[in-house]
């Protein structure tokens, strides 16, 4: 396969095994301890090099129907650009959509329920017990969880303009089942539950793969891979299908997704998907870039994916780069894991 595929010279995103889902999709950050990147803050089209101004892409967001902010989860520049992102969007008088990755399909009502109050005249619910019941809702009132600091303000803008929000992800059981079994072995019922998909591009699948063996952090099989590469396909035909369903809604218009970068990248996936079932559908994929350490050129960050002699071209349509967030390295703790993992099992057969 490494005959056949040139990846990128870094990657963008690395995708996740099962047990570094939120860690490792969308980007692997390295703590910051250089001098600021000069790229910050710069927006770039992939394909030309073009240097864009916020109001530009501001204004080509206007002619999307669908707008996806690519994201590093636990990043939170990204949180805070997508929110200017929106925020731009209702200052001229759009009410987008938004369609979160973070949340199950099954959540959507709780979203909708804390986003838009039953009737039109009743005053939205604030304060903490509206957060509170939200966060116990949807599971995210664990000590220590961070996630509402990060996704919670977005939530408050839609609650305060009565935006629709909506969980477009699989749900949680149903992805973990599909990382544990693969599709292959899903009963009927689980299976019923998935919805229409079709295969990426066997050139794409191949780089697909390679990242998925790069996500075990070199202690992969070919088992897990596929496993893991069936969960990928299902969850982006799951985002795919929740999207055009959001397109639906006239009123609300641009959809603005809010979705892990890899999800994304090239065209393909959740992208492609889209496209196949509502042609036409002006799409627009704005890459949340984190800069690298020691800091790269430009054209690296630009330089296309290249796999089976296919040009899948530069990750996004459009690059806006961003500094980098501080976390530790997510191999060195899943190898932890499996250490202790497999410590103890040895310790069980010794006995």
């Amino acid at each position: 396969m490494d005959a056949m595929m040139t990846l990128p010279r870094f990657a963008s995103t690395c995708l996740l095994p099962i047990l570094l889902i939120t860690l490792l999709l969308a980007g692997c950050a390295t703590p910051p301890s250089a001098p600021p990147d000069p790229l910050i803050g710069q927006i770039v089209e992939g394909r030309s090099a073009t240097q864009l101004d916020r109001e530009t892409l501001f204004a080509r967001m206007l002619d999307a129907d669908v707008v996806y902010l690519g994201e590093v989860h636990d990043n939170p520049h990204h949180q805070a650009r997508q929110r200017d992102a929106v925020e731009a969007l209702l200052a001229v008088g759009k009410a987008p959509t938004l369609a979160i990755e973070f949340f199950g399909s099954e959540q959507t009502g709780w979203l909708m329920d804390y986003a838009q109050p039953k009737a039109q005249g009743e005053m939205a619910r604030s304060g903490p017990v509206s957060e509170r019941i939200l966060r116990r809702r949807v599971g995210w009132d664990g000590e220590g969880d961070d996630r509402w600091e990060r996704y919670g303000p977005l939530l408050e803008i839609a609650r305060d303009n009565r935006l629709p929000v909506l969980g477009i992800d699989l749900p949680p059981a149903l992805r973990l089942r599909l990382q544990r079994v693969g599709r292959d072995g899903l009963s009927p019922v689980e299976l019923a539950q998935l919805p229409p998909g079709s295969p990426d591009p066997e050139a794409y699948a191949l780089v697909m793969n390679a990242r998925l063996g790069q996500a075990h952090c070199g202690y992969g099989t070919p088992e897990s891979v596929a496993r893991l590469y069936d969960t990928w396909l299902a969850r982006n035909d799951a985002m795919a299908a929740g999207i055009v369903a959001a397109l639906e809604d006239s009123d609300h218009h641009p959809v603005v997704v809010i979705v892990g970068a890899g999800h994304v990248e090239h065209g393909q996936s959740v992208v492609r998907r889209v496209a196949e079932l509502r042609p036409d559908t002006r799409q627009l994929v704005i890459g949340l870039r984190p800069v690298t350490l020691p800091p790269r050129p430009l054209s690296d960050h630009l330089a296309p994916t290249v796999s089976d002699g296919v040009d899948f071209g530069p990750d996004y349509q459009v690059f806006w780069f961003t500094p980098l967030q501080e976390r530790e390295d997510p191999c060195e703790k899943y190898r932890e894991i499996l250490r202790k993992r497999h410590g103890a099992k040895q310790e069980k057969g010794a006995a």
